[in-house]
């Protein structure tokens, strides 16, 4: 197949199913493609393992988009603090993907700071999705009980905002919107880890145990994200609709996909679909263009 030199833009806007919007740039990218005992972090210092005495350490696996983490309950990560994980009185979004594991989904998935102090994160405590934070002693929370409909062994998005405009806490579950509470938290003072499967404390031995389930993709956004921008995320993530509409909208439109390599990998006109069916589970760059007009699109082959 025919390699082509993609422009710095194309690459940089879909290297990641989080390509930054002009108005949200990431403070923490984890892909979730771990190698040993080290997590790496796009936006700044990799994250290290740590694991309790029974812990065997996190087990890569295959992810939603190249590899993913499966925890076990014993063994999480630790992703050193940066100043711009201090949030203070600003806006932020997480956004991560998750499976549960032989039927099992528990723990804290992610916590900034600990819960000795000012704090945020996300937790799966049975029959709630959970997402929390504290700030000046006043703990605020949005969630739903719905774990048992996500114990299905399948990848499911969240994503998790603070919007201190509002005031809220908004939580997402596969674009949708779940809850919704009014945010007390005034600022969010931070100077602790970001850990990655785990509630530093109470400590493990007093009944807050690490996370059991698979993670990928994580990220945090400076900046809170609204409704359509997670429905557009979504979108992106689970369908090829955003591809075929632009398709549609372009009079003789040719449809060109590359690698992330910028390999070209497939061409033709017509609905995305069928071009891409053939081709191994990835993230893809697409090119839809009829000389005058072009659009450029992600995709991902599940």
């Amino acid at each position: 197949m025919k390699k082509i030199l993609l422009s710095a833009l194309t690459i940089a806007a879909s290297m990641s199913v989080y390509a930054d919007y002009a108005d949200f740039s990431k403070i923490v990218y984890l892909p979730m493609d771990i190698t040993g005992e080290t997590l790496e972090n796009k936006m700044g210092e990799d994250g290290t393992l740590s694991k309790d005495s029974e812990g065997t350490g996190a087990t890569a696996v295959e992810g939603f988009v190249g590899g993913a983490a499966q925890f076990d309950g014993k063994s999480w990560y630790e992703v050193p603090f940066t100043a711009n994980l201090n949030f203070g009185e600003n806006d932020f979004t997480l956004e991560f993907l998750f499976k549960s594991v032989d039927g099992t989904l528990s723990g804290y998935a992610l916590m900034l700071g600990a819960n000795t102090a000012d704090w945020v994160g996300f937790e799966f405590k049975d029959p709630n999705l959970l997402f929390a934070a504290k700030g000046g002693g006043t703990k605020s929370q949005a969630g739903l009980a719905c774990l048992e409909d996500v114990v299905d062994g399948e990848w499911h998005h969240i994503i998790a905002v603070r919007d201190h405009v509002s005031p809220t806490l908004d939580l997402y579950l596969d674009g949708n919107l779940i809850d919704s509470k009014t945010d007390k938290t005034k600022s969010i003072e931070i100077d602790l880890p970001f850990y990655v499967g785990c509630n530093p404390t109470p400590s493990i031995l007093e009944g807050t145990p690490p996370f059991t389930g698979c993670l990928d993709e994580v990220a945090i956004f400076n900046g809170a994200m609204a409704m359509t921008d997670v429905e557009e995320r979504y979108e992106d993530l689970t369908t090829t609709g955003g591809i075929n509409a632009a398709i549609a909208s372009m009079e003789n439109a040719t449809v060109t996909v590359y690698n992330l390599n910028g390999v070209e990998v497939a061409r033709g006109a017509g609905n995305v679909d069928s071009l891409v069916n053939g081709l191994d589970k990835d993230l893809y760059v697409v090119v839809v263009s009829n000389g005058t007009a072009r659009e450029v699109k992600k995709f991902i082959k599940k």
